[in-house]
C-alpha cells in the first residue's frame, strides 16, 4: 500500500484531503506545519508528498528546499498545494523540484488523478532503473569470461614458449615474452579488481540497512579529495599538464572511498580516450543541494546508444579502440551514483575533427 504524508496547516483541509486518499487505499501521514512535514517525511519515507505553500513555521518551499538536501528523501515525488499560483510560485517551485500543482479548490477527481499521475510516474522510473540494474549484472555475468579470456591467451602463449624453447631464446626474446605476461596479467587484475568493485556495490545496494548509512554519510570539505585524486590519476597518465582543474567547496553524500572509486573510473576513461597534449577539465559546482562534478576531454566519439544505457562491459567501437574494460568502468561509476541518490549524464559533441565528451555527474550535497 503506497504511503502518502499531506502536509497542510488548516485543518479541515488536512483531512479532507487524508479521508479521500484513505477512502482510495491509501496510507495516509498527516502534519500541521512544514517543520512537522520534514520530520514525518524523514521518518516515513513516504512515496508521495502533497504540501500546501503557505504555512507558518515553513512554508511549503522550505520543506521541499530540506528533502531535497537528504539522500534518502530527495527523490521522493512532490505535490504543491497552493490557493493561488503565479508564474513566480511556480518557477520557484518547479527549480526546486515540485512534480505537480493543485490549486484550491480542487475536486476529489483532480486530487486522485495527480496523485495517480505522480505515483505511476515514480514507478515508472523504478521500473526502468530496476530494469537497467538487471541487464547490468546480466552483461557483467557474461562478460567476465570473456574480458578475462583475452589476457590469459597471451599469458599462455607467452608461458608456452617459454616452456618449449627455453634454449632458444635470446636475452631481448625472455624480455618481450615477460613484457607481454605481465602487461597480460596486469590487465587481468584490472578487471579483476572491477568486478569485485561492481560486487561491493551490489551488495550495498542490496542491503536496505546499508544502503541508508551510506546515503547520510557526509564527507566533508570533498574537495580536497577530488584535487588529490585528480592529480594522482593524471599523473599516472602523464596528464598532468594537460589538466585544468575548478573546484568549488563542497560537503558531500558520498563515502570518500567511494568517491575516490567514481573518480577513478571517470578520469581514467578521459586520459584513456583522449591524446596527449589535448584538455582535460574537471569542474566541481555548487548549484543548490546538488554538487556537479564535470569530466572533459577531446577524443574519439561517444555513440548516443552508448550514452542511453551504460552496460557492464559494453566497450564503445571495441574493433577501432584497444583499450579493454571501459564498458564496465562506467557502469561502476554509474551503479556507485544511483546508490547515493545522484545522477551521471554524458555529452559528446562535435569539436573541430574530434569529438568532446563530458561525463557530469550529479551529488547530493549538505550545507558547508
Amino acid at each position: 500500500m503506497k504511503k502518502i504524508l499531506v502536509i497542510e496547516d488548516e485543518l479541515a483541509v488536512r483531512m479532507t484531503i487524508s479521508e479521500i486518499l484513505k477512502a482510495a487505499k491509501f496510507t495516509v501521514f498527516q502534519a500541521e506545519n512544514g517543520k512537522v512535514g520534514v520530520e514525518k517525511a524523514v521518518e516515513n519515507l513516504p512515496d508521495l508528498i502533497v504540501c500546501d505553500i503557505m504555512m507558518p513555521v515553513m512554508d511549503g518551499f522550505g520543506v521541499l528546499e530540506e528533502l531535497k538536501k537528504l539522500p534518502h528523501t530527495a527523490t521522493i515525488p512532490f505535490i504543491f498545494l497552493t490557493a493561488k499560483t503565479t508564474r513566480v510560485d511556480l518557477r520557484q517551485g518547479m527549480e526546486l523540484g515540485a512534480d505537480d500543482y493543485l490549486t484550491k479548490p480542487f475536486t476529489r477527481p483532480e486530487l486522485l488523478a495527480a496523485v495517480e499521475s505522480r505515483l505511476a510516474k515514480s514507478e515508472t522510473i523504478k521500473n526502468i532503473t530496476e530494469s537497467n540494474m538487471t541487464n547490468l549484472r546480466k552483461n557483467l555475468s557474461m562478460a567476465i569470461p570473456h574480458e578475462l579470456l583475452t589476457p590469459l591467451t597471451g599469458i599462455i602463449s607467452a608461458s608456452k614458449i617459454f616452456l618449449e624453447n627455453p634454449d632458444l631464446l635470446e636475452v631481448e626474446d625472455i624480455k618481450e615474452l615477460g613484457n607481454q605476461i605481465y602487461s597480460s596479467a596486469s590487465r587481468m587484475q584490472t578487471i579483476v579488481n572491477k568486478f569485485i568493485d561492481f560486487s561491493r556495490l551490489l551488495v550495498i545496494a542490496n542491503d536496505e540497512k546499508s544502503l541508508k548509512e551510506h546515503q547520510v554519510f557526509i564527507l566533508e570539505e570533498s574537495q580536497g579529495q577530488i584535487h588529490e585524486v585528480v592529480i594522482h590519476k593524471c599523473s599516472k597518465w602523464n596528464r598532468l599538464d594537460d589538466l585544468q582543474e575548478e573546484i568549488q567547496p563542497s560537503n558531500l553524500h558520498i563515502k570518500v572511498e567511494h568517491l575516490w572509486l567514481l573518480l577513478r573510473e571517470v578520469i581514467d576513461n578521459a586520459c584513456k580516450y583522449s591524446q596527449l597534449g589535448s584538455p582535460i577539465i574537471v569542474k566541481g559546482e555548487v548549484n543548490q543541494a546538488v554538487y556537479i562534478l564535470s569530466i572533459t576531454n577531446i577524443g574519439i566519439e561517444f555513440p548516443k546508444e552508448q550514452i542511453a544505457f551504460i552496460g557492464a562491459f559494453s566497450q564503445f567501437d571495441r574493433d577501432k579502440n584497444e583499450q579493454q574494460g571501459a564498458g564496465l568502468g562506467l557502469a561502476i561509476a554509474m551503479f556507485l551514483v544511483s546508490i547515493y541518490n545522484g545522477q551521471l549524464e554524458i555529452d559528446c559533441v562535435p569539436s573541430e575533427d574530434k569529438f568532446s565528451t563530458t561525463i557530469r555527474i550529479s551529488l547530493p550535497m549538505t550545507a558547508i
